[in-house]
């Protein structure tokens, strides 16, 4: 019998079971070689490509397909809005773990990739360092920097094509490199926390922290510290390069951009404290930040605007077609993602793709690629 997407995905023929999400079991370990998913899981995914199908089909319908030129680019807009909303949903919906690396109680709180090499590093608490050595499913620890005997907590890590380094900083203003040998080389240890390290590519790399701290360097091995632009001691949760700039958060709420990681002008001021943000980019969306309860996107990193309030708390991911809220649950133990398709000053649309059984602590698109860490494991979503 030859079986329709749509016959799938509305009415399956008797016999066939309706669309279902995968089994909570299957969600973050998967299907293994030569196991049978149930004919739901194929279904579920055929719904999902059946609700762009029909959304795709509706939109062009509705425009008309006249011959000018702004109604072919809304089109055009349309398309492109649909398409990567069904790679989205791809991506969130092959979630699958990739490897649990046992490290407990330590948890893992950042990860980067090398393009080149493939070669995935995630760092964590109590100087926790997690390496694949070949395929992503295979990883091990490393060592700390010879000599540093650092147990604090990595709290973030950043790839640097140029110089060819991992970049990893922590708390006690700890900073370490590697080359992606395993060999870990200390370049600075002292003075405030490190919470966030970000790179533009080409050798420069800055990261900052607690106290207003920020932290740069040219070549990834000799760092300085930068004055910081923001009054008071507001703590800078956040830093991301795009758009031929980096751009820092804090916790008073205001935002400040550099071309340098030197010369630092403030962009954006809300003037009231924030405890929980986040700052990513990504080259279709720009500059996205969340401060509690509040979302703020910018093109190009100097002109801001707000698009959305009471998002509430969670993880905060921007792709090219979508940014999306991660909120744990009331306990903990579990985490629903939400994404959004709506575009700037419009009010978002949130829809849930899928649900963690375990809080997911962080997540990023790193090279079209979603990457998740919970605890001690560490998820892969689907290619875009």
């Amino acid at each position: 019998m030859e079986l329709k997407l749509d016959q799938w995905a509305t009415t399956p023929p008797p016999g066939y079971p309706g669309p279902i999400p995968p089994p909570s079991g299957k969600r973050a370990a998967g299907f293994t070689n030569g196991e049978e998913p149930a004919a739901g899981y194929f279904n579920h995914a055929w719904d999902a490509l059946a609700d762009t199908q029909n959304e795709l089909a509706n939109f062009i319908t509705g425009a008309g397909l006249t011959r000018s030129e702004t109604d072919l680019s809304q089109v055009l807009q349309g398309v492109l809005m649909l398409v990567g909303r069904a790679q989205l949903k791809a991506a969130l919906t092959t979630v699958r773990a990739v490897h649990d690396t046992a490290i407990g109680p330590k948890t893992l709180r950042a990860l980067a990739r090398a393009p080149a090499t493939r070669q995935v590093i995630a760092v964590g608490t109590a100087g926790a360092i997690q390496a694949n050595t070949g395929p992503n499913t295979d990883f091990a620890a490393q060592t700390v920097a010879a000599g540093s005997s650092y147990a604090g907590d990595f709290n973030d890590i950043a790839y640097d094509a140029t110089l060819g380094l991992f970049i990893a900083v922590g708390t006690v203003g700890e900073i370490q490199t590697s080359p992606g040998n395993g060999t870990w080389t200390r370049r600075a240890n002292g003075g405030e926390h490190l919470l966030r390290v970000a790179t533009n590519g080409l050798g420069r790399c800055v990261a900052v922290g607690a106290g207003q701290t920020i932290k740069y360097s040219i070549n990834g091995t000799s760092w300085s510290t930068a004055t910081s632009p923001f009054s008071g001691t507001p703590d800078i949760l956040g830093v991301a390069f795009g758009a031929g700039l980096f751009v820092v958060a804090s916790s008073s709420g205001a935002v400040a951009s550099s071309p340098d990681g030197i010369t630092w002008t403030v962009r954006h001021n809300l003037a009231r404290p924030y405890d929980n943000m986040q700052l990513v980019y990504d080259a279709g969306l720009g500059f996205v930040f969340h401060f509690t309860g509040e979302v703020f996107r910018s093109v190009d990193g100097i002109t801001w605007s707000q698009i959305h309030a009471a998002a509430g708390d969670g993880v905060l991911v921007a792709s090219s077609f979508a940014w999306l809220m991660v909120p744990s649950s009331a306990d903990g133990t579990s985490a629903a993602v939400r994404y959004s398709m709506s575009p700037a000053g419009q009010a978002p649309d949130f829809t849930v793709d899928y649900v963690a059984t375990g809080a997911l602590s962080w997540m990023k698109f790193i090279n079209s690629q979603l990457w998740a860490l919970s605890g001690s494991k560490i998820y892969l979503g689907g290619i875009l």
